[in-house]
């Protein structure tokens, strides 16, 4: 990875919140971001069975992304998300 170029941040929100409960973050940083939501959370759909479930779910959506260039992050629930997925 060349030095100058920036990691992207992807956070996963609390149970129950979407990815919108960052938007003031991403509107404030200068850096590459991406939030996701989580089925059955936000805008609805069907909930998945456990963090693990979650985590997974997670890792499909960053499928072809260099993982080194990623930062996970999440608030809450999206926090032990983050962790098992990473």
């Amino acid at each position: 990875m060349e030095p100058s170029r920036k990691k992207m941040i992807v956070a996963v929100h609390g149970a129950g919140m979407g990815a919108w409960a960052w938007n003031a973050l991403a509107d404030a940083i200068d850096f590459p971001f991406q939030s996701l939501t989580l089925p059955g959370h936000g805008l609805g759909g069907a909930l998945l069975p456990g963090i693990p479930a979650m985590a997974d779910w997670v890792k499909e959506q960053l499928t072809g992304q260099e993982k080194d260039s990623l930062v996970l992050m999440g608030h809450s629930m999206g926090g032990l998300v983050a962790m098992e997925a990473a």
